[in-house]
């Protein structure tokens, strides 16, 4: 759709607010959710803005998808009650009085009408911004729903990316800011005779799709080569929805296939005619989003009537579950023509201006000042479906009002409810009834000497480390490196860079500029000898980890500077991960039973390792797990025998070597000895590092097409830290620790490199 801007000056006179602002949000995991806030958070601190992100940091290491330059700030409700959230929030807002304003990105939070209560308590302009709001709001209950509508009102505006909420209520519409740019994503080959529908269930929607394109194979002769693939991406079906899909694989022609579960259906968007998508399911966003930065053509049906809004958010269909609307859309997606326009409507959604024109709308919000709003092509057809959506929502409410009335008109449940209203007199006599009433008052006892909340020690904040404590960081562990380097050489060990130190040094020659780690490496052979002997040879501000629990790998520690970080009470030294080669058996039975035996030790490690969960019903197995582990398996066993198995094919004449440790599975780890033996040599951050020989293949296995850099909201994650101390390099400049630095590779190998960037 071609969308007009059209000037509206806001009726009542704005004060205009400063470019700061904190965004509230719940944990933010490797949803769309969080792409789309880390690109909208990344383009608005470019055009000034400071800009702070409150999370509900729950030890999910992918909460860390955010633009360095953003300020930070957790609310750590797995080490705190919630019930002590809003004195928290309270203390943060009094304590930066210079943030103007504060904008909620997710009202689907459980703590979100006391969130929004204590920020306007503090006198604070509060913003509230979803995608559809009567999906989100409208299947709350009437409490909930009251409760939250009535904060949209209090609120100075509510965004939505939904055309339709600015009808239904009264709400700002801005179109959907994509989270990829031209280019971020590797664009699709578009074939021409397949189409693939994602699901998340066996529901109607799935069988008219299905069944529309199967008439269509009968009737029409365009669609006698075409086929469809059907994909499932609810990792929870239920067994009714497996045996509907198990029921439904028999009786599929050729030309339409069952998929097995796709855990990253987003991936399989290359090579296709286009991508149907059908239900409501979190994956489905983010389905979306990939197809559009791709450029592929996309549907999206829905169930109910009259829902045929055309390319209002440019790149993808919306259309209703009827069979003419959907065997016409199946048609479409095969014209070459048509084809054509959406791929390039779809792509026009990335494209840089219209997103710096959507960003100016954010502004002028956010400011106060004009803005610039949005018209449809045909208002009267969005005001259409708006009549029939609300009309089929009044009638949902009011069947239920209608059941619950019959209900409590009945004789029978009168006579019930006059019987309750008398044992109610004695129900004081029941030991139930006595333990209801004093159970919820023991749990509040007990969770305030529980072994978790007496063990909790961390702040309720972490730090975003500015960019001069990076470039500290990062030399310091350059500085680890040139030293483990030099032992290595005067003793003949072989090492070569590993997983991101290797992407890193193969498209940045250095560090990837969002990481803050080295791997390196080593043959079980020289690892043994290393953890031996490198003790007696490293200099005294150099230490060796031998055996980090529960990774079972090693870490050479600079001692002075320490970070702290979840799950580590004491704190720990910045450090540069070594991580042993053990020899692979050629026999895949063999091959399989030393997989899954190094996939439980670790496992068990890691639940060893963490603290006792809250003894509810649902974590007692957990809980019981952890106990015995911790009672029969303690650390220095679990060494051992993770030790045992990774030595177990230990041989000269093995043919593979793999890296047990790493994180890309067993296959992805193992490579043919020969690649490492006769080693490849690339530039690292000024240096010449040994890297294995088929290094092109380790990283298109791991990374795909590695030299492309991914865009902001993929790239990886940091080390997770709470706070960080550099001792005598806190008062040293960048370049006085890039200086030492080339002194000590100077000293260890007489050449001169300049670590300044």
């Amino acid at each position: 759709m071609n969308t007009e801007f059209l000037d509206v000056t806001q009726s009542e006179e704005v004060k205009p607010r400063g470019k700061s602002i904190a965004v509230i949000t719940s944990t933010m995991a490797h949803t769309l959710r969080a792409e789309m806030l880390s690109h909208f958070s990344s383009k608005l601190v470019e055009r000034g803005w400071d800009i702070t992100l409150i999370t509900n940091n729950r030890q999910d290491y992918f909460d860390y998808l955010i633009d360095d330059r953003v300020k930070r700030y957790s609310m750590d409700t797995s080490y705190n009650p919630m019930s002590e959230r809003p004195k928290i929030l309270a203390k943060f807002v009094e304590d930066h009085p210079e943030i103007d304003q504060y904008l909620f990105w997710d009202v689907r939070m459980k703590t979100f009408c006391k969130d929004f209560d204590v920020i306007k308590e503090q006198g604070k302009p509060a913003f509230i911004v979803f995608w559809d709001s009567m999906h989100e709001i409208g299947t709350y209950g009437v409490k909930k729903r009251k409760a939250i509508m009535s904060r949209l009102a209090a609120s100075e505006a509510t965004v939505s990316s939904f055309p339709l909420d600015s009808f239904i209520e009264d709400v700002t519409y801005i179109p959907y800011l994509y989270p990829y740019g031209l280019g971020d994503l590797s664009q699709a080959v578009l074939g021409d005779k397949e189409l693939i529908l994602f699901t998340s269930g066996s529901s109607m929607r799935t069988n008219i799709v299905v069944k529309n394109f199967a008439e269509l194979v009968q009737t029409n002769e365009a669609f006698a080569d075409k086929k469809l693939r059907i994909v499932p991406i609810n990792k929870n079906l239920s067994k009714k929805d497996r045996a509907k899909f198990t029921a439904l694989a028999e009786q599929l022609p050729e030309n339409i296939v069952l998929e097995a579960l796709a855990e990253k259906p987003h991936k399989m968007l290359d090579g296709n005619a286009g991508a149907i998508i059908v239900d409501n399911n979190q994956e489905h966003p983010k389905i979306l989003s990939v197809a559009v930065g791709k450029g592929v053509p996309t549907l999206m049906v829905k169930g109910f009537d009259d829902y045929r809004l055309a390319d209002f958010n440019k790149g993808f269909r919306i259309c209703r579950a009827a069979a003419a609307d959907v065997q016409e859309e199946l048609i479409r997606f095969f014209d070459p023509q048509e084809q054509a326009q959406r791929s390039a409507l779809a792509l026009e959604a990335v494209d840089t201006p219209v997103k710096e024109r959507l960003l100016d709308c954010w502004e002028g919000l956010l400011l106060g000042n004009e803005w610039s709003g949005f018209e449809f092509e045909s208002t009267e057809h969005v005001l259409r479906t708006t009549i029939a959506y609300q009309k089929n929502l009044n009638q949902q409410l009011l069947q239920r009002h209608a059941k619950a009335a019959k209900f409590n008109g009945d004789p029978i449940v009168k006579k019930a409810k006059k019987r309750v209203s008398k044992l109610k007199k004695r129900r004081f006599l029941s030991p139930t009834w006595v333990w209801r009433k004093v159970k919820k008052r023991i749990k509040r006892v007990l969770l305030k000497f529980h072994y978790w909340e007496n063990n909790k020690r961390f702040n309720f904040t972490f730090i975003e480390l500015n960019r001069a404590t990076q470039e500290k960081l990062r030399l310091l562990i350059l500085k680890m490196y040139v030293e483990f380097e030099r032992v290595c050489k005067e003793n003949g060990w072989r090492y070569y860079l590993a997983g991101g130190t290797l992407l890193g040094a193969a498209r940045h020659k250095g560090f990837i500029p969002w990481d803050d780690d080295l791997d390196v490496v080593m043959p079980r052979k020289d690892y043994d000898e290393f953890l031996k002997k490198a003790p007696a040879l490293l200099r005294d501000q150099f230490t060796l980890n031998c055996h980090v629990y529960p990774y079972c790998f090693t870490r050479l520690e600079i001692l002075g500077p320490r970070t702290t970080a979840p799950l580590h009470r004491k704190g720990r030294n910045i450090f540069i991960d070594i991580l042993p080669l053990d020899c692979a058996t050629e026999d895949p039975k063999k091959r399989i039973k030393h997989e899954k035996r190094a996939m439980w030790l670790k496992l068990a490690m890691i639940d060893e390792s963490r603290r006792i969960p809250k003894l509810y019903r649902k974590n007692l197995k957990k809980a019981i797990r952890y106990i015995l582990l911790k009672i029969f398996c303690p650390y220095k066993i679990m060494i051992k025998l993770w030790t045992k198995n990774a030595t177990k094919y230990q041989s000269d004449d093995a043919k593979y070597w793999v890296c047990l440790p790493g994180d890309y599975g067993y296959e992805g780890e193992m490579f043919p000895k020969e690649t490492w033996e006769n080693p490849d040599y690339l530039e690292f951050e000024g240096m010449i590092a040994p890297v294995m020989r088929d290094w092109d293949t380790y990283l298109s296995n791991h990374y795909g097409d590695y030299m492309t850099c991914p865009p902001l909201s993929q790239r990886g994650t940091r080390h997770r830290i709470y706070s960080i101390t550099l001792e005598r390099y806190e008062d040293m400049t960048v370049e006085e620790i890039a200086q030492e630095l080339s002194d000590d590779y100077f000293n260890s190998t007489g050449k001169r490199v300049s670590f300044m960037k």
